[in-house]
């Protein structure tokens, strides 16, 4: 591992120790100073000592020592370190949000909002539904094939797992995990110009009896996968509300609208329907707007506008249709409220 080390300070031979056990302080050397930081996992291991080191020029430090099992980091110096930078580091600071009266004015514009019957839009709250229902077919048909898989390799490997990555669409690899226990091993598949499935990389032992035995589910897997490409890659960001001052974001994972960059409009507010569940999340340093937004989320959704062409390519269609046959309905409805209206005008 490389550790960024401030020139002046001394880390003697390189000396960094992974161990879940406490060290003896007479081993270490005379008149040691110990100074620990909690809740440090192994990512931010880095960059954590990266900061001691770069406030605490001159200090030695004779062993840094590290407990994966407690996330816990030990300093034995020849003096007392400050650990005041790392701490200020990882609390976030946040200020009253500017535009709340602004916000508030649109979202009450929104809820107050009538259908309008323009074919070429429509609410935020159609595209979710029809990004969840496609999501919901996508792991559908990897939920399948994984079940299909493991079926095939069962008599040869009963006791391995099999899961599906995400398919790489810039390499065009679609890579599965094999398992026993909790230990889990990679394999890439590639096809070649001509279609013929290959296993282009691997750290499993079972990569070769997985295309012997389920390589043509696999094949097809890959294909399907393929065939899902643009809903997977498509996304959409700022697109602008044809009835309000928001701006919304559209990919296969969530469908937002938020105060992002419009209006001189920082992100102070973001309404988040995400596609793996119909919970919503509203983020937002303001306690008037979130009970301004609490339990109308779908209303608002219901209710915000964009532009078909603004969706992405691979729902324009549908969304047309579903707006086609809704704008139907609502004209049919009015026709009979209106002949309603005339045959009992005392109603």
């Amino acid at each position: 591992m490389f550790i960024p080390v401030n020139p002046e300070v001394r880390l003697i031979n390189n000396n960094i120790l992974f161990s879940d056990t406490v060290l003896p302080l007479k081993d270490l050397g005379s008149n040691l100073v110990v100074t620990s930081i909690s809740k440090i996992n192994e990512f931010a291991f880095e960059d954590c000592l990266k900061t001691i080191f770069e406030v605490n020029p001159g200090v030695v430090f004779n062993v840094i020592q590290y407990s994966r099992r407690d996330k816990k980091i030990y300093f034995y110096t020849d003096r007392k370190i400050n650990v005041d930078a790392w701490n200020e580091k990882n609390i976030s600071t946040y200020k009253p949000i500017q535009s709340t009266n602004k916000i508030i004015d649109e979202i009450d514009n929104l809820l107050g909002y009538e259908d309008n019957l323009d074919e070429e839009c429509i609410s935020l709250y159609d595209v979710s539904r029809l990004v969840k229902s496609k999501y919901e077919d996508y792991k559908q048909m990897i939920n399948a094939y994984r079940l299909k898989i493991g079926r095939a390799i069962y008599k040869k490997h009963p006791y391995n797992l099999i899961h599906v990555d995400e398919f790489d669409y810039d390499n065009n690899e679609l890579m599965l995990e094999t398992s026993i226990w909790d230990s889990w091993e990679k394999m890439i598949f590639k096809k070649s110009d001509d279609g013929d499935l290959y296993i282009y990389k691997s750290e499993s032992h079972i990569d070769k009896d997985l295309l012997l035995y389920a390589g043509d589910l696999i094949s097809d897997l890959y294909d399907e996968c393929m065939d899902y490409k643009d809903f997977n890659e498509q996304v959409r960001y700022g697109i602008l509300s044809t009835n309000s001052d928001f701006k919304a974001f559209i990919s296969k994972y969530a469908i937002m609208f938020s105060t992002s960059g419009l209006h001189n409009f920082k992100r102070d507010f973001e309404l988040i329907d995400y596609t793996c569940d119909d919970d919503y999340d509203c983020k937002c340093n303001s306690n008037m707007i979130l009970n301004k937004v609490k339990g109308h989320e779908e209303e608002l959704l219901k209710n915000i506008f964009v532009k078909i062409d603004d969706c992405p390519k691979w729902s324009q269609e549908k969304l047309r249709e579903m707006r086609k046959e809704q704008i139907e309905k609502k004209r049919t409805l009015q026709k009979r409220l209106e002949l309603k209206r005339k045959l009992f005008p005392w109603i």
